[in-house]
């Protein structure tokens, strides 16, 4: 009588680069006893590169590597995260998800074309297929010919996916949209390492703030409202400066000061806007005694791009954090 054999099962993790929010989670599988390993198609994160939105050249300055199996997949040539055919695969994806062994894959999305290569490459050597987007029904399709062209593709991309992970109910609303059943949506929260980020912000706080005030030129008596991100139109960070203008024209006893975290292309608008008490880039001088134009100018500090281990200081000195994005960002951290 032949004997069966039985194949434990692995996971293999399909994501563009190492990310700040996807690493904890990466951590807390390895914890468990499932067989996994997280694939990189680029090391952007890691090492120096540009980041578009943030207008700046950088690396994350928290490691991001430890604490779970991983590795970078050869690939050829340059790559570019921003262009759909921007990573070209050295190997071919499905002789390396036989030769490690792999009996599900779980693919971030599908605006890279490798993540398709990976779906297509996985179902036909029989694996489990798990896929998580930032999908949002929120979003507005592009119509005419290439909207229809997207459609059709990405209908004909899900019928080969065995689970969609829901980011959050905008997510799952796209899924059910787009004709995924019920009974393949799972919840699958993006998440973030708060435990790192309440140690960091307790270790200021009980330093003391007022030097971190002083360092950005904060006025004592303002209660501190604190922008953080990319200064794009989608993160509309000019609504801010707009709330501060009508709460100062109220003659409130307690004035608002803007504290920008971050950069971006609208970063001259946001500082014209502005009383500009500091500024790391130094692209327009400190303004003191100014007569105040109509609507009024708060008082703001820009502090730039601040790093993993820099932006608990942030976080510690704020008295509110706004996130006003449009309501079709796909997902707020």
């Amino acid at each position: 009588m032949s004997k069966q054999l039985h194949c434990a099962p692995k996971l293999i993790v399909l994501t563009s680069h190492p990310i700040q929010y996807q690493v904890p989670l990466w951590r807390e599988i390895a914890k468990t006893k499932l067989d996994f390993e997280v694939w990189f198609l680029t090391d952007q994160g890691v090492k120096r590169s540009v980041d578009q939105g943030f207008g700046a050249t950088f690396a994350w300055d928290v490691d991001l590597m430890s604490g779970y199996p991983h590795r970078f997949l050869e690939l050829k040539g340059a790559w570019d995260l921003r262009k759909f055919r921007g990573i070209e695969l050295a190997k071919s994806l499905g002789a390396q998800l036989r030769v490690a062994g792999a009996t599900a894959l779980w693919v971030e999305g599908w605006r890279l074309k490798p993540f398709w290569d990976a779906v297509f490459a996985a179902k036909k050597i029989g694996l489990t297929v798990l896929m998580r987007g930032e999908a949002s029904d929120k979003i507005s399709e592009k119509g005419g010919p290439f909207g229809l062209f997207r459609k059709v593709m990405l209908h004909w991309l899900f019928t080969k996916v065995d689970y969609f992970l829901a980011i959050g109910q905008a997510s799952r609303r796209f899924y059910l949209k787009h004709g995924v059943p019920e009974r393949k949506l799972l919840n699958a929260p993006y998440c973030v390492d708060n435990e790192f980020f309440r140690r960091e912000a307790e270790k200021y706080r009980k330093a003391g703030t007022d030097g971190i005030r002083r360092a950005w030129n904060i006025p004592e008596d303002t209660k501190i409202v604190m922008f953080c991100g990319k200064f794009i139109p989608k993160k509309r960070p000019m609504d801010i400066i707009h709330a501060a203008q009508a709460h100062q024209t109220q003659g409130a006893a307690h004035p608002w000061h803007l504290l920008f975290v971050g950069s971006g292309e609208l970063g001259a608008e946001l500082r014209k806007a502005c009383d500009v008490r500091f500024d790391v880039d130094q692209k327009c001088p400190q303004i003191s005694n100014f007569q105040s134009p109509l609507p009024p100018r708060p008082s703001a500090s820009f502090v730039g791009f601040l790093n993993q281990s820099e932006i608990s200081k942030a976080y510690a000195i704020a008295d509110v954090l706004v996130l006003p994005s449009e309501a079709w960002e796909t997902w707020g951290l």
